[in-house]
């Protein structure tokens, strides 16, 4: 019999998009990132890597990270005014706050967007 047949191969392709998603995020989450141009290409890379977990066929844990990657792109994206309304309506909205000032610390003008800020 084959070793990686039916429901063993699914699971092994499911932790392995896994591991390769959290290798992803990891490596994303560690750089310093442009407010619009550079949070726009962040965002189209990681739009690019959710297709490539989506037609791997994973609809679980890898695809569901792939989605916190994106909420943590939008953060590049959009103006420091904006950061609290885009946090509130992401799944970063029950993230631990520190964990989400982490991913805000990454912006390059962290400092000026905090000013008057409420994040």
């Amino acid at each position: 019999s084959r070793v990686l047949d039916g429901q063993n191969c699914s699971r092994t392709r499911a932790a392995l998009l896994r591991a390769v998603t959290d290798v992803v995020f990891a490596h994303y989450t560690k750089f310093l990132v442009t407010p619009g141009p550079g949070g726009v290409k962040l965002l189209r890379d990681v739009s690019e890597w959710r297709e490539l977990v989506q037609t791997a066929g994973d609809s679980g844990s890898a695809l569901a990270r792939c989605e916190e990657l994106r909420s943590v792109a939008q953060l590049y994206v959009v103006q420091s005014s904006q950061l609290a309304a885009v946090i509130e309506n992401s799944p970063l909205a029950g993230a631990d706050r520190r964990v989400v000032i982490g991913y805000l610390r990454k912006r390059t003008d962290f400092h000026k967007s905090m000013e008057g800020n409420a994040v």
